[in-house]
């Protein structure tokens, strides 16, 4: 279940969408920084001060986020879990094994990215389209 949030945490915004939020982010911390530099105490305790060092502290949250999220993609962009379908024709079901409900057809030399792999069974998705399911782990090959 926690691979599943973290799937759809990845998947909620882009890899530039992510990395342009983390640059807003650090500027807005930067610049809420250099006023506290500015200010050097003189309204310690009040509103504005507090609000400079909220505005600060809310951006560093918002840049972990980013940071986070693009981490993520670049990670699955890059991991080499990258395989080939082997055979014909392949099913790809709802969950491992045979009796499961069909999601798709694919077909032989499609390029997948293995996901997860359980008793004899492989969790592809199809890159760029996000489909995927599971099928047999001797209908494709690893790269």
């Amino acid at each position: 279940i926690y691979l599943r949030l973290l799937q759809r945490f990845r998947d909620a915004l882009t890899p530039d969408q992510a990395a342009f939020i983390f640059l807003a982010a650090w500027l807005v911390f930067s610049a809420a920084l250099l006023v506290r530099i500015i200010a050097n105490g003189a309204h310690r305790g009040s509103a504005r001060s507090r609000l400079v060092f909220y505005t600060a502290l809310a951006a560093l949250l918002v840049m972990a986020a980013a940071g986070l999220q693009y981490g993520l993609h670049w990670r699955y962009l890059t991991s080499t879990d990258s395989a080939f379908v082997v055979a014909e024709k392949v099913d790809v079901t709802s969950a491992p094994g045979t009796d499961s409900k069909l999601v798709t057809l694919i077909h032989e030399g499609l390029a997948v990215k293995i996901v997860e792999t359980r008793d004899g069974w492989v969790r592809v998705t199809i890159p760029g389209v996000g489909l995927g399911g599971w099928v047999a782990a001797d209908l494709v090959e690893c790269i």
